[in-house]
């Protein structure tokens, strides 16, 4: 028998009611349970969502942290000093890293190199020439590992071995093929220093005005 159509939407309208209620008792029941379940075994509630940290903002896993951003304010006197003490205890029988260098000021500084003193790194260069190890000598200075880090991002690959080209008369004999002709023409030598070196091409010239619009010009010459 067809009912009327307003029966017919009654009957709609009370079934589809009816697996409403019926969807809102399963999820009652679903977190009733997961209360139950974290109160046992010690879990916070309501539950954290996955990669949040309840306020909303991304947590980073511990270990994926890294220094976001960094003051490098290392003064060029420093810069120059610790470079200088690199390459010059290259052969030598203690070896001093100038980053291990400036991150120990770092640390003592507070970061801050309007402290600097040249003395400081004669002590510190000092004490690791006569046998004391970094390690020994940071174990009281908390921020070490983090300068170490941050002036390694920024410094790091800029002073090592590499290959250049120098005039025969500069390169160690043994460099030479036996003959005088040698001595005027450039051989290939593996040297040690800075690496670094400025990206603005030999002879280019370029410029752009200061915050007063006169032109300074920037041309580089080698």
């Amino acid at each position: 028998m067809k009912l009327p159509w307003k029966s017919q939407r009654l009957s709609r309208l009370f079934s589809s009611s009816a697996l409403i209620c019926a969807e809102a008792i399963i999820l009652c029941i679903l977190g009733v349970s997961l209360f139950i379940q974290s109160m046992r075994d010690g879990l916070p509630w309501p539950p954290k969502a996955a990669g949040m940290d309840g306020t909303g903002i991304a947590a980073v896993p511990a270990e994926e942290s890294y220094i976001k951003w960094v003051d490098f304010n290392v003064t060029s006197q420093a810069l120059n000093q610790a470079f200088r003490y690199d390459v010059d205890t290259f052969q030598a029988p203690v070896h001093l890293n100038w980053i291990e260098l400036l991150a120990y000021l770092g640390a003592k500084y507070g970061g801050d190199f309007s402290h600097y003193k040249k003395s400081d790194m004669d002590s510190l260069a000092a004490q690791l020439t006569d046998g004391a190890s970094m390690e020994e000598l940071t174990k009281n200075l908390t921020y070490y590992s983090y300068y170490l880090e941050a002036y390694g991002a920024v410094l790091g690959g800029m002073v090592g071995e590499f290959e250049a080209e120098i005039p025969a008369s500069q390169a160690p004999e043994s460099l030479l093929t036996p003959g005088a002709e040698n001595n005027t023409g450039k051989v290939w030598a593996y040297q040690y220093g800075l690496k670094a070196f400025s990206p603005i091409a030999k002879n280019f010239p370029y410029s752009d005005y200061s915050d007063f619009g006169a032109a300074r010009d920037y041309g580089y010459r080698r």
